[in-house]
């Protein structure tokens, strides 16, 4: 059990960098497209563009663009 301790390996957390709320929607405009606007656009925000967003924090400029695309189209 002590060599399978001795193992494990602290996992490796990236840097991410705090936006405003403006800059997240320019990033879900950018990217909307390419992940035909679903929640995924999250995943995308946190592993690729390394932002810090809390899922309760993205949500709100998520639906803010979701419904100027509804009210636009």
């Amino acid at each position: 059990m002590l060599a399978a301790m001795l193992a494990l390996k602290k996992p490796v957390i990236p840097v991410r960098e705090r936006k405003t709320d403006n800059e997240i929607l320019a990033l879900l405009r950018k990217n909307w497209d390419r992940f035909d606007g679903a929640s995924r656009l999250l995943r995308y925000l946190r592993d690729e563009a390394l932002v810090a967003c809390e899922r309760s924090r993205f949500r709100n400029p998520w639906r803010h663009f979701q419904q100027d695309l509804a009210n636009k189209g």
